[in-house]
């Protein structure tokens, strides 16, 4: 385990499921205990993009919180829009159901 900013980290040996990026590369994942956050311990561009991947998270606590602080309608209105594109990508995620790409 390792805490970085209050996030404990828990590293797991990757060599049997995930080939290294180089030869110098740890085979080492990182997941974000409280999250499906997965992705390689030292690799900064993965890093980034899979906290990227729990933007819509952060963005409807913060909506409702705005919400319930100012009771907009258009504050209303975007929870609602970003809600129904969050359900809509998870339909659809599970309609086409495409296998992942080889070596991805």
């Amino acid at each position: 385990m390792k805490q970085v900013l209050g996030l404990t980290y828990v590293l797991y040996d990757t060599t049997d499921f995930l080939p290294p990026l180089s030869s110098t590369d740890e085979h080492r994942i990182a997941d974000l205990t409280g999250t499906a956050l997965m992705h390689r311990a030292l690799v900064l561009c993965e890093h980034a993009l899979a906290f990227s991947t729990l933007v819509p998270v952060f963005l409807v606590v913060a909506l409702v919180s705005l919400l319930l602080a100012r009771r907009e309608l258009q504050t209303l209105f975007l929870l609602i829009g970003v809600l129904f594109n969050e359900g809509v990508n998870h339909l659809l995620k599970h309609w086409i159901r495409e296998p992942r790409p080889a070596g991805s």
